[in-house]
């Protein structure tokens, strides 16, 4: 660490990490976290820009050969940080779109305009629900059918908010292959 100093450009730290010095990549870690940290901050809840900004360190050490010292250091940490931020934003969206079909498909069924194929639809729903193993049918119907919220079927089944969204998804994935193979029967 004796060749570190306040003064040792980020280059110049980065090729000393990319030569095995890990004194130098604690150093830019040091320099540069906050900095990270405060624009991921802006971006999205405090935890995720933490839990990113850990996410961007492990990155640069996976990926610190990938780095070219004759550029400056800084904003090629922060194109990593920005990539990385938006690699996570599309999985969370697409997770949030999922849910929300999900939550489509399931309402469509209880919620028809016509009286008699929103009873044929329930009958269907039933049919295919009963093949359900019990938690994943309860939860379920109450989620669905009853429009019962996470919380209130948590405190019903005795169990936390997360197992019955676990419940709920594993249900929903069975329930969308059951209706694809009752659909390919057709």
């Amino acid at each position: 660490m004796k060749n570190i100093t306040s003064d040792t450009p980020d280059e110049r730290l980065m090729e000393m990490f990319q030569n095995g010095s890990y004194p130098a990549f604690e150093a830019l870690f040091q320099r540069h976290s906050s900095k990270v940290l405060n624009y991921l901050a802006k971006k999205t809840t405090a935890q995720r820009a933490q839990d990113l900004t850990q996410e961007v360190f492990i990155k640069l050490l996976r990926t610190k050969n990938q780095y070219k010292t004759e550029y400056p250091f800084l904003p090629w940490l922060f194109t990593l940080t920005r990539n990385l931020f938006l690699d996570d934003h599309k999985k969370s969206e697409t997770k949030l779109e999922k849910k929300s079909i999900n939550d489509d498909v399931l309402k469509n069924f209880s919620h028809t305009e016509d009286s008699n194929e929103s009873n044929f639809l329930n009958s269907e729903l039933e049919k295919i629900l009963a093949t359900l193993p019990s938690p994943q049918k309860e939860v379920i119907h109450l989620r669905y059918l009853q429009d019962w919220s996470f919380e209130q079927i948590a405190t019903h089944l005795s169990l936390n908010e997360e197992n019955v969204r676990q419940i709920l998804s594993r249900g929903l994935r069975k329930l969308k292959a059951l209706a694809l193979m009752k659909g390919d029967a057709k």
